[in-house]
């Protein structure tokens, strides 16, 4: 198959030879990825789309524009020909270096969740009825860490639509929804006892369009001025930050599922990881406050490296993000995250890190150590110790 993918990114097969390349790559996450990686490493070209000059006519359509058969959105658009993306997906989401290009517009984020969902719902259609029985996380199979997800996702439907019941998102557990200050593992529990007889099949599709479901109740809520902050297991916030840490979990969970499998699933785009990092960063500030505060008001500069990085400043104000390392941007609704605010006392007490924005989430997300986390500090290193440490206090199981 390699070689068909060669011919194929650099454009050098005929159009029936494209389709069928393009029908597998729907179906097969591996090659999905290895086509999406190859697009990347072809260099743009140095002339017009209508060739080099004095390019003879059989050479025209050898150019590397957007659209045709093996550049990147191609084979992007074709690695969802299985099966439509959830409500809310960014179909450039499925690879980090797909959205490494152009900086990301200021404003309100890209909805994260439907696309974590289609990654995700691409690497079940890769596994086999044998992958479904592995353990998977926190004494989960793969089936039940799907239904851990399915469950969790119903806390959030409950509180934006305060009901108790699954009506229009295909459910079949009675009081399927759960309410939305239940515990999330119990909330688990009770689904994995009511869903005992359910095919993998069921479980996969239940998800999935449980999944679209919340992304299409978070964008109604936004669109109508809904609530500014709703509960859901226990967690107070705003339906975009329920939201993003939606997709946080569906996220570490994929990587999850992909290990037991033996897989690998590339990591999410850029605006995506820079989504997830601020709200981890956000989360953090009220503990971090708290737990350097006894030696004096502190300040810590954050600098994430890679796709979707960027500068945060956690101070005794709260936390803001920097643009462009110059001005600050103004930091975002965080409804139920009490922030401190009050004046700071004696003097300031300061400290950089620097540490890439993949391994900073994945200490989030208590998947990777802080010991394996390489870092770069400046000033007080008691300062960046302490919120990395603190980083793995957000994950849940």
């Amino acid at each position: 198959m390699t070689a068909l993918l060669d011919a194929y990114v650099v454009g050098e097969c005929t159009a029936a030879a494209a389709a069928a390349i393009e029908t597998h790559l729907g179906r097969c996450v591996s090659c999905s990825v290895d086509a999406a990686q190859l697009a990347l490493t072809v260099p743009p070209p140095a002339w017009s789309a209508a060739g080099p000059p004095d390019a003879p006519a059989a050479d025209v359509d050898m150019d590397l524009t957007p659209g045709r058969p093996g550049s990147l959105d191609a084979v992007l658009a074709a690695a969802l020909a299985a099966r439509p993306a959830a409500p809310g997906t960014v179909v450039a989401g499925l690879t980090a270096a797909a959205q490494a290009g152009p900086a990301r517009p200021r404003g309100p984020r890209t909805p994260t969740h439907g696309s974590r969902a289609a990654a995700l719902d691409r690497l079940l259609a890769e596994l086999t009825p044998a992958h479904w029985g592995r353990p998977a996380a926190a004494g989960w199979s793969v089936r039940e860490l799907v239904l851990h997800l399915y469950a969790v996702d119903g806390l959030l439907l409950a509180a934006l639509d305060g009901a108790g019941s699954d009506a229009g998102t295909g459910g079949d557990v009675p009081g399927d929804l759960g309410r939305p200050d239940e515990d999330p593992v119990a909330r688990t529990e009770a689904v994995l006892a009511a869903t005992r007889e359910w095919s993998v099949e069921q479980v996969r599709l239940r998800w999935f369009e449980r999944a679209g479901s919340v992304c299409a109740a978070v964008a109604d809520a936004t669109r109508a001025s809904g609530p500014s902050a709703v509960t859901a297991g226990g967690w107070t916030t705003t339906p975009a930050d329920h939201l993003t840490a939606r997709a946080f979990e569906t996220w570490i969970h994929t990587r999850d599922i992909a290990a037991a499998a033996g897989l690998a699933v590339p990591d999410p785009g850029g605006d995506e990881l820079h989504t997830m990092a601020d709200l981890a960063l956000r989360l953090l500030a009220d503990p971090w406050t708290a737990a350097v505060e006894t030696a004096g008001p502190a300040a810590l500069t954050v600098t994430l490296t890679g796709p979707g990085g960027g500068t945060w400043s956690l101070d005794p104000s709260g936390v803001h993000e920097w643009e462009n390392g110059a001005g600050l941007v103004e930091p975002g609704p965080a409804a139920g995250l009490a922030l401190t605010t009050g004046p700071a006392s004696g003097p300031l007490t300061t400290g950089a890190v620097t540490t890439g924005i993949v391994p900073f989430c994945l200490l989030a997300g208590d998947r990777a150590t802080v010991d394996a986390v390489a870092t770069r500090m400046e000033g007080d290193e008691r300062l960046a110790v302490e919120l990395l440490t603190l980083a793995p206090s957000l994950a849940g199981p």
